[in-house]
């Protein structure tokens, strides 16, 4: 039987990661538990929950009659005071509902799922010596090491501006700043008891994958050491640079995430709060006002959809542990997977694809095609939905594991069961149907708004490729590759 391209092209891969196997530096992770165990369904789907409710109750508390019945029942001396903590309180929902997210999904996983077992054996204790402190200490060292040229980008670099702050910078990354502040005390605070919790009941590993610990040693390493050659130190030095491309995968994603994440959740609230008060004066007297009171309701669905990826996603990037199994395995070795990928995230794609693979400014299809072909509008809007929503639903099952340009564990539920990229292959649909009216409303636009889209897939497409030289190393995912040999379409690619 002639074996299918979509079978060629993997066991090309396979065959590739075979040959890689024999450097003596290649960092690869074998799991000794399941495939289907690697992320379960239920963290992703218990944060979904929640995150759900969130977004409710930001959308129906946010008109202020709630709030005037609660200060009509108060004496006018208290209003004031009432009155100031409550616009506090508010000012901070985003944070504090986000936190209640994060914090159900580390419930589960810490007290059903309790992946923690898989690094940590906490009913055999090790003595703390002189020489696990001195180890806690290195790595503190080491965490403050990686702290002080991050904190300083952030503060001097252009595109983040903490210190002379820009129009740009204090619009955009305003959140980021706030969370930013916040995190590195809070970090600098909880890694001393994880850092404890490692020595204390910490599993016995070759040492390279306490990443802290293997940089203050490197960091200590003479530089003609480093260079020599030897098998081992280049072991070291591979976990080494890992590491460092690992720390920059985060400081180039977290702020833009955060900026998502806020923006999404105004966009959510004004979009859903928008719809509950038109709710109660629609018409219903013929298809052009179902269609436009479906449009409203498309519209604050959208939000939401963007709301669950890009906050779920953050929640990713933020919960890297071992106490959690979340860990980064191994960060994209090469520069041209960095390429792809950061060409579709801001800064970067603000100067380079956003002027020439931009091809649409809405979300759904606009208010006019809703009135003017009110069918073609909502069966249009409907797939485009459906297909936004696939997208979100990836995200999801990654649970507390999303993150770009790293392998964090291999998922194979979900969406996942069925095809190998289905955010990419559904976002880039939708993005064919989302630019329709544009270029029917623009025929002359219509061949260089397809270049676009055209090329916006291909570079998706180069992800997709990058993504899986990257993974097929890891015996779990040549493992996946042949329970899910489909890479975009079930059964023909």
């Amino acid at each position: 039987m002639q074996e299918s391209p979509v079978e060629a092209s993997s066991e090309k891969l396979h065959i590739g990661a075979e040959t890689r196997s024999a450097e003596p530096h290649l960092i690869t992770s074998k799991p000794n538990w399941p495939l289907e165990e690697t992320q379960p369904q239920l963290t992703g789907l218990v944060g979904l929950a929640v995150l759900t409710l969130a977004a409710v109750f930001t959308a129906v508390v946010k008109g202020a009659p709630y709030f005037d019945s609660l200060f009509a029942k108060m004496p006018l001396s208290q209003v004031a005071a009432w009155d100031s903590l409550v616009v506090a309180v508010w000012g901070w929902r985003f944070a504090i509902l986000s936190s209640f997210v994060i914090f159900a999904m580390i419930a589960v996983e810490v007290f059903y799922v309790k992946s923690y077992r898989r690094h940590f054996n906490f009913n055999a204790p090790k003595p703390l010596t002189q020489e696990a402190w001195s180890r806690i200490g290195q790595r503190g060292l080491a965490l403050l090491c990686c702290l002080v040229p991050i904190t300083f980008l952030y503060v001097f670099l252009g595109e983040y501006s903490f210190y002379e702050i820009n129009y740009r910078a204090k619009w955009y990354y305003a959140h980021f700043h706030t969370f930013y502040l916040i995190m590195v005390p809070t970090l600098l605070t909880l890694c001393w008891p994880y850092f404890w919790l490692l020595e204390r009941y910490g599993k016995e590993d070759d040492g390279l994958n306490d990443e802290l610990l293997t940089a203050a040693r490197w960091i200590h390493t003479p530089l003609a050491q480093i260079r020599s050659g030897d098998p081992e130190q280049k072991r070291v030095n591979a976990h080494v640079a890992n590491f460092a491309r690992t720390l920059v995968v985060k400081f180039f994603f977290v702020p833009v995430m955060v900026s998502f994440c806020a923006g999404n959740w105004g966009g959510w609230e004004f979009r859903a709060h928008q719809f509950l008060v038109n709710l109660a004066t629609m018409k219903w007297d013929g298809s052009v006002d179902v269609a436009l009171n479906f449009h409203s309701f498309a519209f604050a669905v959208y939000g939401y959809i963007l709301l669950v990826d890009v906050s779920l996603g953050l929640l990713g990037y933020l919960a890297s542990s071992r106490l959690l199994d979340t860990q980064v395995v191994t960060a994209e070795p090469t520069l041209f997977g960095w390429l792809v990928a950061l060409l579709c995230y801001p800064p970067i794609q603000r100067g380079v694809t956003g002027i020439y693979l931009e091809y649409s400014g809405y979300d759904i299809w606009p208010e006019t095609i809703f009135r003017n072909h009110p069918t073609l509008a909502i069966l249009a809007t409907c797939c485009s939905l459906l297909l936004m929503g696939i997208y979100a639903w990836a995200t999801v099952a990654f649970g507390l594991r999303f993150s770009n340009l790293t392998n964090r564990g291999v998922l194979c539920h979900g969406p996942y069961s069925v095809v190998r990229h289905p955010a990419y292959i559904c976002k880039n649909t939708a993005w064919w149907i989302e630019a329709m009216p544009s270029m029917f409303s623009h025929p002359g636009m219509i061949p260089i708004t397809m270049m676009r889209l055209f090329a916006t897939n291909t570079l998706y497409g180069l992800r997709a490729f990058t993504e899986e030289r990257h993974m097929i190393r890891e015996p779990h995912y040549q493992e996946y590759c042949k329970k899910v040999p489909w890479r975009f379409i079930p059964g023909v690619w």
